[in-house]
């Protein structure tokens, strides 16, 4: 008698999560490992029998179907396709929760170039449920990277959504590294969390693999103040270096673009003296601009010190 009837089937989703976390709840459970993540496959609705939600799919529910893991995870991801069908939208427009505009709903290319920001894209579904698993999908990720115009980097900011944009035009893989950490560990409950890794997706080769990415390099620290005194502030984004209020006066000068740092872990552009006076908390310069001005005073010292000899 085969019991892998329609109710079963129409009912299987495919999720993926990050792996160390359900890592004790594995046993027995049909899933696929996929560098620091996990896919697993999700019967909806409620049991009758045992008077609970349906989990995940184990092997023992599998046999008594009387069905194969290759098939199930084929109805899974047609499932999932088909009832809660991928979106792509403005990283600004996640925000405000707003899923007008799916770039996924015709073939056109995005305008790329504007800003970094400006050229993220938030891919997961409009129940905006679990939408992280797209990034698995190969159609999906083809059709992005058609419309992104080249490869993908991807950030995997929960379990409900990723971040893509241009491997091309995107900004640079450290600080978007930096981005997913600080999301991690300002923004997300525990169970949201998927991973801490950057990962590249290749539009010719049709590969989806973890990016390697390098370390904080030790710099001149701009200010007496300590990363460690900016974290207890309030503000961890490890990409932006802490000032005090005298030393973002000195710098006001220069071409480096200096913020406002506030205990909520925000921050805002500085234009003036003024805005500078006006904050009582901490400020901050963003460590590629610091390095980059660094770079720059060392090269005029040494072309200096070369028109001397």
């Amino acid at each position: 008698m085969n019991m892998y009837t329609d109710d079963i089937r129409e009912r299987l989703f495919v999720e993926v999560y990050n792996a160390g976390k359900l890592e004790e709840k594995l046993k027995g459970v049909l899933h696929e490992c996929r560098e620091d993540l996990v896919l697993v496959y999700r019967l909806s609705g409620y049991d009758e029998q045992s008077k609970r939600d349906c989990d995940l799919v184990t092997e023992e529910q599998m046999a008594r179907w009387g069905v194969d893991a290759e098939t199930l995870k084929r109805d899974a991801w047609e499932n999932t396709m088909a009832k809660r069908p991928p979106i792509m939208i403005d990283l600004q427009d996640a925000s405000y929760l707003c899923f007008k505009e799916n770039h996924l709903e015709n073939d056109n290319p995005v305008p790329l170039g504007i800003s970094p920001l400006l050229d993220m894209f938030v891919i997961t579904n409009r129940m905006n449920n679990n939408g992280a698993i797209y990034m698995f999908n190969d159609e999906t990720m083809q059709k992005i990277a058609n419309k992104i115009g080249g490869n993908l980097i991807i950030l995997p900011s929960s379990v409900h959504e990723t971040i893509v944009y241009s491997e091309e035009y995107g900004m640079d893989i450290r600080r978007a590294k930096d981005m997913v950490e600080n999301v991690n560990e300002t923004t997300l409950r525990d169970t949201e969390f998927l991973s801490g890794e950057i990962y590249r997706y290749d539009k010719d080769n049709h590969t989806l693999s973890k990016v390697q990415v390098p370390e904080h390099e030790e710099i001149l620290m701009p200010d007496k103040v300590s990363m460690e005194e900016m974290h207890a502030y309030g503000y961890t984004w490890d990409a932006m270096l802490p000032l005090t209020k005298e030393r973002a006066l000195e710098l006001i000068d220069t071409d480096l673009l200096l913020f406002r740092l506030y205990e909520d872990g925000a921050e805002g552009m500085i234009d003036s003296k003024e805005e500078i006076l006006s904050h009582d908390g901490l400020f901050g310069v963003e460590r590629d601009s610091w390095i980059s001005y660094l770079n720059t005073q060392n090269q005029n010292e040494t072309n200096g010190m070369t028109q001397e000899m």
